[in-house]
């Protein structure tokens, strides 16, 4: 089933790039803005996507309570500057509102007539970024997933029935489908000019990754009747997790094993505070850089479920040199995560934040007021809080 969490797989495309940020498991180009400030911008209320160009920042708003107090029944689009001021509404209706995305001209988004109908109908729109009419580009009765962009197509994946990849075309909505599956289609992102997805069946048999260079039409399967997922988009090449950690070097365009062992369907041991050694599943991938790989552990925290007063999910890293594993911290809860510089934001349902310094491998606890939504450019972090409050900080020192 297609998710409806917010996509860390999207990309930005504003017309002046000059920084790569690095977004749970994929890295990609954000403008920088001109500010450096902190404090709280707006009170959007219950905003639940971002997405930033050079000079805004924008946000859905879901239909429920205001201030735990006011009904809202409208879904809303909203806009503000980042230097603060007025927010700008530039869609409201009773549509729900996904997969918020932007380039240089248009915000893009999926509008659903319903959430829960099996015969719902699902539309991509756009809109001007000044404000305007907005259009349809895209509409179908099934799911539409995340979307992702390069400069004149919108990726998506379309779940009724069979689930297929289909490319869009920008400027007429026009459609080609990439590749169709009688099961799942995730975890597709764009690196170096090809488009590459997982496929598995609908019992999660038959897993394999693909990729298609783009316009190309031909696809190829790069990894077959394995299950590799969590992709992590770098510069020189992607990381999947699955029996081993597997590494495709785009100097070589060829697939290694990282780890020659069952890293992730068996229990490893891992060396915590005092030299103690316990067993531990591994989860996901957080963070890889030339000291080592982070991992989060597949901890007992289930939202709803389980009591925030234990730190229930570990933080794993294996040292790139000598493969010694260690857990250096522990979170309240189920990890979310945000990677940005030298640093990983980590937040949690419990309201638990700590930023890991990747210099020196030290967690500590940070005053963000509870994370729900985070995302950055060059220059500043911008969150939704606890309270709704649309908040920014300057990046200083290591984030």
């Amino acid at each position: 089933m297609i998710s409806r969490k917010q996509n860390p797989l999207k990309v930005v495309v504003p017309s002046a790039i000059i920084f790569l940020l690095q977004i749970g498991c994929s890295i990609y180009p954000v403008a920088a803005s001109t500010i450096a400030t902190s404090g709280i911008l707006a009170h959007p209320g219950n905003a639940r996507e971002m997405a930033l160009d050079q000079d805004n920042i924008y946000w859905i708003v879901e239909s429920g309570h205001k201030n735990n107090k006011e009904w809202i029944d409208t879904n809303k689009i909203e806009r503000i500057r980042k230097t603060g001021g007025k927010i700008n509404t530039l869609m409201e209706e009773t549509l729900d509102y996904y997969h918020l995305t932007v380039d240089d001209n248009y915000l893009y988004w999926v509008a659903s007539d319903s959430r829960s109908s099996q015969s719902k109908t699902e539309s991509i729109e756009k809109i001007e970024k000044k404000g305007g009419k907005s259009a349809i580009l895209f509409t179908e009765k099934a799911t539409i997933g995340d979307l992702i962009q390069d400069n004149d197509h919108i990726y998506t994946v379309l779940e009724s029935g069979d689930t297929q990849l289909i490319q869009i075309k920008k400027s007429t909505g026009s459609v080609t489908v990439i590749d169709s599956n009688n099961g799942y289609i995730e975890d597709y992102f764009i690196h170096n000019n090809y488009i590459y997805w997982k496929v598995c069946g609908w019992r999660l048999e038959n897993c394999g990754i693909k990729r298609e260079l783009i316009g190309s039409k031909r696809i190829e399967t790069i990894i077959a009747k394995e299950d590799y997922g969590y992709p992590y988009n770098t510069e020189s090449g992607i990381y999947w997790l699955g029996d081993s950690l597997i590494y495709l070097d785009d100097s070589t365009d060829k697939i290694s094993s990282i780890f020659s062992y069952n890293i992730f369907t068996e229990p490893t041991s891992v060396v915590g505070p005092g030299g103690i050694e316990t067993e531990t599943y591994i989860s996901n991938v957080l963070y890889i850089n030339e000291n080592g790989f982070y991992f989060s552990e597949r901890g007992s925290a289930v939202p709803g479920f389980s009591s925030c007063t234990d730190e229930s999910e570990g933080i794993i890293k294996i040292n790139r040199e000598n493969l010694l594993k260690n857990n250096i911290g522990r979170i309240r809860g189920e990890a979310n995560y945000y990677g940005i510089n030298q640093s990983v934001i980590l937040y949690s349902f419990c309201s638990d934040v700590k930023v890991l310094n990747l210099k020196n491998d030290i967690m500590s606890d940070e005053d963000f007021g509870g994370i729900k939504i985070i995302i950055a450019d060059a220059l500043q972090i911008y969150w939704i809080n606890n309270s709704d409050d649309l908040v920014t900080k300057a990046i200083g020192g290591d984030y």
